[in-house]
């Protein structure tokens, strides 16, 4: 009962901020993730879906491209308002951003003329330079509680791919990948000119702050840190799939990407809930009564999600029965998913805001050395994808009972 009445009483906190409109965005977005988690699979041919699921997997790192720019300042601006950021270095920080990003971009274009001629790393490419722009700004949102200007910048795109699924789906009925994944791009450009064009307005007549490279290097060396830890992080998560693409043919990949991608539907609330959570632990990261209790509310709600399997089931048997196969692994996927959520929401969380980058990146480099040796061992002995998705649960056990230690630990010195 005590627990049920603090999951109340934190969802009165959220619901006093502007959290509300990012749970509305976001459930829209859930329910657009549903119509493309059965629908694209329907229009696509097997290989168009195998070539959406590839740019999908390389567009998983694209927040790597900051360099820890962006996840410094991240760091930085956790638990402070807006008006007590400095617009002048604001402003500097994004045209430095910029700057990096357009270098980066050749670079990648470089890679791929000469050494990864792949269609969906081609996309990939074009993808990450507005994606780079708007992460600065998502993160600069939450990091600072300005969850009403996160949830716009989220609600734009939410919109806009709402119109893209209609036009693939139902309108054009392409077979072809392509162009949705060039729709997408499109998406982020606009989104990243609209907020530049209102950082601008927000900062006119304001020079940008005189800044020399130590300065920069120092956000982003506070960065990389965690640039690297949710870099690895997210490799994790995704080991399955790269051991699937290479040790399989397209077909399987095609199927088990598709049960990922009925899971992720479920993520996205995950997501979602540890964008709200960040400014609110920042700010009572102190508090062990609290931190128990979030950590409480986030298992028992999220040991809701793994029944979601059998409301998908007959969806997949009925609608999409060529990816049937599929079922054979998603209910393993979806018994990760409560363990997932506490990783997500409360310890990878936790180690930003105590100031232990260090530490987290230490903690997901010995996961990521369990993963691999979990996935080759289901890869190449068992050699099968069902053993795949059971090596990602033992993970994600394994990850919780490493991470239970921390439940307690203390804020870094402050240097």
């Amino acid at each position: 009962m005590n627990l049920m009445h603090t999951a109340i009483g934190l969802l009165n906190k959220i619901r006093k901020t502007k959290a509300p409109w990012v749970l509305f965005v976001d459930a829209i977005a859930l329910l657009i993730g549903v119509i493309n988690g059965f629908f694209l699979p329907k229009v696509f041919s097997m290989e168009g879906y195998a070539v959406f699921k590839a740019f999908s997997l390389y567009a998983t790192y694209a927040a790597v491209f900051s360099l820890g720019l962006s996840d410094g300042l991240y760091i930085v601006f956790g638990g402070r308002k807006e008006n007590e950021i400095d617009p002048a270095q604001l402003k500097a920080y994004y045209i430095f951003l910029v700057k990096l990003q357009l270098v980066l971009f050749a670079l990648l274009v470089v890679i791929f003329a000469t050494v990864l001629k792949d269609k969906a790393f081609m996309l990939f490419v074009f993808f990450v330079f507005p994606l780079q722009l708007v992460h600065f700004f998502r993160l600069y949102f939450r990091a600072t509680g300005g969850l009403l200007h996160y949830a716009k910048a989220q609600g734009f795109i939410v919109f806009l791919e709402l119109l893209d699924t209609v036009l693939i789906v139902w309108v054009l009925k392409s077979k072809s990948a392509d162009l949705f994944i060039v729709l997408k791009i499109i998406n982020h450009l606009l989104l990243a000119g609209v907020l530049t064009y209102f950082l601008r307005k927000y900062t006119y007549g304001i020079k940008p702050a005189k800044m020399n490279f130590s300065q920069y290097l120092k956000i982003m060396k506070t960065g990389i840190y965690v640039l690297l830890a949710d870099a690895l992080v997210l490799l994790i998560f995704s080991m399955d799939r790269w051991f699937v693409m290479f040790a399989f043919d397209t077909k399987t990949f095609a199927w088990y990407s598709f049960a990922v991608s009925i899971m992720n539907i479920f993520l996205m609330l995950i997501t979602s809930i540890t964008n709200i959570l960040y400014s609110y632990m920042s700010q009572n990261i102190d508090n062990l009564h609290i931190r128990k209790r979030i950590r409480q509310v986030v298992f028992m709600c999220s040991g809701l999600f793994p029944l979601g399997y059998f409301i998908v089931k007959p969806i997949i048997i009925n609608f999409l029965p060529s990816y049937n196969e599929s079922l054979t692994v998603l209910w393993v996927l979806m018994l990760g998913l409560p363990l997932i959520s506490v990783l997500n929401i409360f310890y990878n969380n936790l180690y930003k805001v105590t100031g232990r980058v260090k530490y987290y990146l230490k903690k997901m480099v010995v996961i990521l050395l369990v993963s691999v040796s979990l996935n080759i061992v289901a890869t190449y002995i068992f050699k099968s994808p069902q053993a795949i998705s059971a090596a990602m649960l033992a993970t994600y056990i394994i990850w919780i009972i490493y991470s239970a230690q921390d439940r307690k630990i203390k804020r870094a010195p402050s240097k």
